[in-house]
């Protein structure tokens, strides 16, 4: 998972999408929620944001440019359902220079 700054707008963007027997998923319903880490929103983001399937099971979608310090934790959830079953992952991500970044475990 990513989140990164393109033209205008900001990209979050899921670079393979897998089922459980590590098969690229390419007909998900795709959404991510992204808020603060105390679970208040992000300024100017509108939730969920719907992340369209941009080939070998690569998923994007797009919010207005985040402005967040560096060093401030968000969380992005995704929720994926494909023929019925829903699966979600959750990760927090740290701002550092305008993008977002997995925060080590």
């Amino acid at each position: 998972m990513r989140i990164y700054p393109r033209e205008n707008t900001t990209v979050i963007e899921e670079p393979a999408l897998k089922d459980d027997a590590g098969s690229l998923v390419t007909t998900a319903t795709v959404e991510a929620t992204i808020t603060l880490e105390n679970g208040d929103p992000v300024p100017g983001v509108t939730n969920p944001v719907v992340m369209a399937h941009k080939g070998s099971g690569k998923y994007e979608g797009s919010v207005p440019p985040i402005t967040l310090q560096n060093g401030t934790h968000v969380v992005v959830k995704v929720r994926a359902e494909v023929s019925g079953v829903i699966g979600t992952v959750r990760e927090t991500l740290v701002v550092k220079d305008r993008t977002f970044n997995k925060v080590p475990q």
